[in-house]
């Protein structure tokens, strides 16, 4: 159902499932890179959730200051 809400927005979904944490943040990782560039494959990690939530504010703010020009 969420998927179908989403499927015409631009959108990061990721559900976390019981696993360590590095294999969360690897496979969240993946989730928004994909969302900042959806053809190239990229095996980068962000070093912490917290650095993967900053880089989603960033994106935000990015998307907010091109709705106000």
């Amino acid at each position: 159902m969420i998927n179908e809400f989403l499927k015409d927005k631009k959108a990061i979904y990721f559900t976390a499932i019981e696993e360590n944490k590095e294999d969360n943040l690897r496979r969240f990782s993946a989730a928004i890179n994909h969302f900042m560039d959806p053809d190239i494959i990229s095996e980068s990690s962000f070093s912490s959730f917290e650095a993967a939530f900053r880089q989603i504010a960033e994106l935000a703010k990015k998307r907010a200051s091109n709705f106000s020009h």
